[in-house]
């Protein structure tokens, strides 16, 4: 049996994972990475837990400089990758005759091997009070930070 959209779609999105992994060296315990794709407007954002806390993707150099490089450079070179990667969601999608999401969360966790995803479809950016998606990603931020207060 051939491959279908799902198996073409879960490809992409292993590779979203798989970048930002190696862009902080595999020395995370949790990948997140947003895709939005709104007005013909594409989006990514990426950020990780390290020790039970969440770090955005230019802070993990405050960790261990002799660990993370998180420089602008290189935050560039995946937030690049990244538009790549949903730019062959957006192809795929509509070479399948598939609705395209508006937004995609993954996460995945280093430890159990774990992946997941939430899709949405309808307008998620246009509804910020600034219609940005750093609005959205600051809030998914903040959620995963609670998440974590409330499991300590």
């Amino acid at each position: 049996m051939g491959k279908v959209f799902e198996d073409y779609l879960s490809e992409i999105q292993k590779e979203m994972l798989s970048v930002c992994l190696e862009y902080a060296g595999h020395k995370v315990d949790r990948v997140f990475v947003y895709a939005s794709y709104e007005n013909n407007v594409i989006s990514s954002d990426f950020f990780f837990e390290v020790n039970h806390k969440i770090w955005e993707k230019n802070r993990l150099k405050d960790i261990d400089q002799t660990i993370y490089d998180s420089s602008v450079k290189r935050q560039f070179a995946c937030l690049d990758e990244l538009e790549r990667d949903i730019e062959g969601i957006i192809s795929l999608c509509k070479e399948y005759d598939q609705p395209v999401p508006t937004e995609i969360r993954l996460f995945y966790d280093v430890h159990t091997k774990k992946a997941g995803a939430t899709y949405q479809y309808d307008p998620v950016v246009a509804k910020t009070k600034n219609g940005i998606s750093e609005d959205v990603v600051n809030d998914w931020i903040e959620e995963e930070r609670s998440k974590l207060k409330v499991g300590s």
